[in-house]
């Protein structure tokens, strides 16, 4: 019984060592490769079957000082997932309308207040956006959006 229980760990062994070199040489052969020509194996997901757009227009927040000077605020202020969960969800609330993003705003305000991080500790007013920003550009070191529409903004009140 020992051995007959070693043979069949080893056949499921060899099954996943096959199957796993099997996926990792897969963008070899051209007829796995997907319509798109995807390189990265086994994968048709659009994050790298397709090609990304020239422009993306990114929802996101900021905060601003009484001196002009703008202020990142992280995507902790208003979720508690991650980066991409906060974006959509910010991405979300804006299309759902403005009563909904400004009391997004208003909400994100107080917790930048109750927080009292320094990085922020001087800012006046948050504000919502949606910017239009060159990839190419982008990751060459220009962050500034080629253009930006306002969706609203808020006071910070301390």
């Amino acid at each position: 019984m020992v051995n007959g229980g070693m043979d069949l760990a080893r056949v499921w062994a060899s099954v996943v060592i096959v199957v796993t070199c099997a996926a990792a040489i897969s963008p070899v052969v051209p007829s796995l490769r997907g319509h798109k020509g995807d390189s990265f194996p086994l994968s048709w997901y659009p994050m790298f079957a397709k090609e990304r757009p020239e422009y993306e227009r990114p929802t996101y927040v900021f905060a601003t000082t009484p001196k002009g000077k703008r202020v990142k605020v992280d995507v902790s202020y208003w979720s508690s997932g991650g980066f991409n969960q906060g974006r959509n969800e910010l991405t979300t609330t804006v299309k759902a309308g403005p009563d909904r993003i400004d009391a997004m705003c208003e909400r994100i305000a107080a917790r930048v207040v109750e927080r009292d991080r320094r990085a922020l500790r001087a800012v006046t007013e948050l504000t919502v956006a949606v910017g239009k920003y060159d990839r190419k550009r982008y990751f060459e070191g220009d962050e500034e959006p080629i253009s930006e529409r306002i969706i609203t903004t808020c006071p910070v009140i301390r």
